[in-house]
């Protein structure tokens, strides 16, 4: 712990004139217990046993503070501060929403960022047995689409596999929610200078305890047009999306389903990710949504 966290915490602790509800019992905790005797009405942690105690202050749970919120309240623990602060909003929206206008929160605040905050995905990212160069807000998208989709028919379709990466967090989404589809993943498996190591057998062996994965080897637009599949609720395009593709995936996309494509908008020399996917949608109902950085997600109507 940084002297200078505590003194944040500390600052925050003497802006409030009631007694304050501490979210998460660690040595800031203990510390501004120590600093500011009387000053904490309980503890509130998802970690520490409820209903024991450090010094005079009671740890409570999340159920105990259900039933007597308090309206003022300081979030100790960084490293979940925002799952304590999800856990907050739900409550006082069950209990009374309006009740929210007079609550003061305190925590240290920064931008949400998934590698440091999204315990389910850093637990994936970090046990992934291949290389992974995909951005932690890339990656994210991709599991979100897929739970997204969860509900609608139809199986999800990989284009660009690479080293399985990707494809390895959709399936483990698939299987952690347990979503009934089947994952299609195609690519040529041939070594490229950014991809040196690529090779289908060792893609397998990586995959290897998804059996609801299958890997397909060749030429995009060879593989789509003969793949037995009628309904596709998630494509991920993991490449620059040409309309020769397209033609053959749009179709069998249901209503509400989704379609990610990553090099939409990719810095390279011509940038022509950009220009031929739009091509294709350029008489249709639907348009690219630009997400931010190089990709791009439309939602079928």
């Amino acid at each position: 712990m940084a002297e200078d966290d505590l003194e944040i915490f500390i600052g925050f602790s003497n802006s409030f004139k009631g007694a304050v509800t501490l979210f998460g019992y660690n040595d800031i905790a203990k510390k501004l217990t120590a600093k500011f005797p009387g000053k904490f009405r309980d503890i509130v942690s998802f970690d520490k046993s409820a209903g024991s105690k450090h010094k005079a202050v009671r740890i409570i749970s999340m159920e105990d503070f259900e039933r007597d919120p308090n309206l003022n309240v300081i979030i100790v623990d960084e490293k979940r501060q925002y799952d304590y602060l999800d856990a907050i909003y739900q409550i006082m929206y069950r209990k009374n929403i309006d009740l929210l206008d007079g609550m003061q929160i305190r925590y240290k605040h920064s931008y949400y960022l998934p590698q440091e905050y999204d315990f389910e995905y850093i637990n994936v990212r970090n046990n992934l047995p291949m290389e992974f160069a995909v951005p932690h807000d890339s990656a994210v998208r991709l599991i979100d689409c897929v739970k997204t989709t969860a509900n609608l028919s139809g199986e999800i379709l990989e284009l660009g596999t690479g080293y399985g990466g990707s494809t390895y967090l959709i399936a483990d989404t698939v299987k952690r929610n347990n979503i009934n589809k089947t994952i299609y993943t195609i690519d040529r498996f041939k070594s490229t200078p950014y991809l040196p190591e690529l090779s289908l057998e060792t893609v397998r062996g990586h995959l290897k305890p998804f059996p609801n994965v299958v890997i397909l080897q060749g030429q995009f637009e060879e593989q789509v047009k003969n793949l037995d599949i009628s309904k596709i609720s998630f494509c991920f395009y993991d490449a620059y999306a040409v309309p020769e593709v397209l033609r053959h995936i749009y179709p069998k996309m249901v209503p509400g389903g989704i379609l990610l494509i990553d090099n939409y908008t990719h810095g390279c020399n011509r940038n022509w990710g950009k220009p031929m996917a739009d091509l294709f949608f350029e008489n249709k109902a639907e348009k690219i949504i630009r997400t931010g950085k190089e990709q791009g997600l439309v939602i079928k109507q």
